[in-house]
């Protein structure tokens, strides 16, 4: 006996096109979850810091890492007074990797700034912007900064 003209064989196919859809509706929701939590705002590490020669200045290296899921890291250089918590940045560059060996800050004078630098190898597709460098300044409030490739290579 059919219930409202539909027979036992059209509310089968119905039931399994109901399951169906419900199932792509909870992974939907579930990846738009997913890609929310994982859009999460990046974290700042404070890698190195050096005083200048005359005490007045503080360059710091630091690692912005991206918790988003195939979002680059970037080291950054920020340069500040002392008396002040938060700098300019001068340097940034994408860097992928936790070895930071290369990366040296040197105050050659109280108004002279040498940031040596490396790159990463990251064990996965290399793109060519894998170790960009996105700013580069050479002057800072009559501070001179000086760059320097360390030829260091680092892996992931």
């Amino acid at each position: 006996m059919a219930i409202f003209g539909m027979s036992a064989m059209s509310r089968k196919v119905f039931r399994i096109i109901g399951w169906g859809v419900g199932i792509i509706l909870v992974g939907i929701i579930g990846l738009v979850g997913f890609l929310i939590y994982d859009v999460a705002p990046t974290t700042d590490h404070l890698i190195l810091q050096k005083t200048s020669t005359d005490g007045k200045t503080v360059a710091e290296l630091h690692q912005l890492t991206t918790r988003m899921h195939g979002g680059a890291d970037t080291i950054h250089v920020n340069i500040r007074p002392v008396n002040l918590s938060e700098g300019k940045e001068v340097y940034s560059q994408t860097y992928e990797c936790s070895d930071f060996r290369a990366f040296r800050l040197q105050w050659i004078s109280s108004n002279e700034l040498k940031i040596s630098y490396g790159t990463c190898y990251s064990e996965r597709w290399h793109y060519k912007d894998d170790n960009k460098v996105w700013k580069r300044d050479q002057l800072w409030n009559n501070i001179k900064i000086e760059y320097e490739d360390g030829k260091y290579v680092a892996t992931h």
